[in-house]
């Protein structure tokens, strides 16, 4: 082509683009003649259905808002399968069980811990927040032998004529494995629990009608758990005797897990910046049990003295939790909306199924078969304060 037939059609083209009609949302999709394609945006003819965003929204240059968090918490943590003996009444080398019987399980109890998280708000839209969670507690109970009262309902005249004990079998190997139930004045215990939790999630708060807000979420858990128990037993010298007194017996269970983890925040706003809130999560969680272990001293007796040793290392296993929240919250913007604070009470709970591996441990050898229940779980208050900038 001549140059000076070039320049008009160049001219001609310039032209024609800058006056052309932008490419429109109602454009057929490119590699779409029916329906749309998943994971692409919508073809002309199909409502998007968008949801408002409804994350909180400070005002500032940036895309990108970023926030910190922390709490304190007062929960209440115990388990089950914790249970330390029974009263009964020893007479004539013969363990009698009153028609009332009664038991001692070891003690739990509220403690303090902590969360601290952080966080970003992206376009004002996706939530993003990193949460680590720190629980300690420590727990002892203690009790001497059964009341003399008690001996009355033992169901016979030589039982009436006995004394009171406690009877523990499930604890010590050694009285077990004589196939004899021990039988003592006093039985004292000490359980410990660690507990540390790292939360990864991502949502996006979004309006359901005016004053509904909810917030689904997904995300990764990461849980790391150790609990201890101690129990001593002093033994009434009638049967037999395993000496040195107290008797004790050391269980151990240290644990693993990552696993995903879903759930909602539902806030219900009540105006000038009060809201209900609430949350459902649930997790399950792929755990390594790095160590089971019981053990106990050796004793000097007629028989069966010990010393007793049993473990399970690097048990496998998936476990699931479920959680569950409803507080009272409170947030206010400030200097131009720039910055915001938030501040919330909630009373929580959360239940991890099948955390007692240091009784599945004895059971199963005992018996060969683990416990019906044994799972731990908290309930408490949760004080939260947050801050976005």
């Amino acid at each position: 082509m001549k140059l000076k037939n070039l320049v008009p059609c160049a001219a001609l083209f310039l032209t024609s683009a800058a006056f052309a009609a932008p490419k429109s949302c109602c454009d057929p999709h490119p590699r779409s003649t029916g329906a749309p394609l998943q994971g692409e945006p919508l073809i002309c003819g199909y409502n998007p259905a968008y949801n408002a965003p409804a994350s909180i929204d400070v005002q500032n240059c940036s895309e990108i808002n970023y926030f910190v968090d922390a709490s304190f918490t007062y929960w209440y943590a115990g388990e089950e399968g914790l249970h330390l003996a029974s009263n009964g009444v020893l007479s004539g080398g013969t363990v009698f069980f009153p028609k009332k019987n009664t038991a001692v399980f070891q003690s739990a109890g509220y403690k303090p811990g902590f969360k601290v998280g952080i966080g970003l708000v992206t376009q004002h839209e996706w939530v993003f927040h990193a949460e680590y969670t720190w629980f300690r507690g420590r727990n002892k109970t203690s009790s001497g032998a059964p009341p003399a009262s008690q001996t009355a309902t033992a169901g016979t005249a030589a039982a009436a004529a006995g004394t009171p004990v406690w009877v523990v079998d499930d604890w010590f190997l050694q009285g077990s494995a004589a196939g004899q139930a021990l039988s003592g004045s006093q039985v004292s215990s000490s359980w410990k629990l660690a507990m540390d939790i790292i939360d990864l999630t991502a949502g996006r708060p979004f309006y359901q009608g005016t004053r509904v807000v909810v917030s689904p979420f997904g995300g990764l858990r990461s849980a790391f758990i150790r609990q201890s128990m101690l129990v001593s037993f002093t033994e009434n010298p009638t049967l037999f005797t395993l000496t040195p007194q107290p008797i004790k017996s050391h269980n151990a269970s240290h644990s693993w897990s990552i696993g995903p983890r879903f759930g909602a925040d539902i806030d219900v706003l009540l105006g000038a910046g009060f809201r209900l809130e609430g949350e459902l999560a649930a997790s399950l969680l792929y755990t390594q049990y790095t160590k089971v272990q019981h053990k106990e001293g050796a004793a000097a007796a007629t028989f069966n003295a010990g010393s007793y040793k049993t473990s399970w290392n690097n048990y496998n296993c998936l476990r699931p939790v479920a959680e569950l929240g409803l507080g009272l919250g409170w947030g206010k913007y400030f200097s131009d909306d720039k910055y915001h604070a938030d501040l919330a009470l909630d009373y929580d709970f959360a239940y991890f199924w099948e955390q007692n591996m240091m009784r599945r441990l004895l059971d199963d050898t005992l018996t060969g078969t683990g416990p019906a229940s044994s799972s731990l779980y908290f309930h408490g208050l949760t004080l939260t304060a947050r801050f976005d900038f």
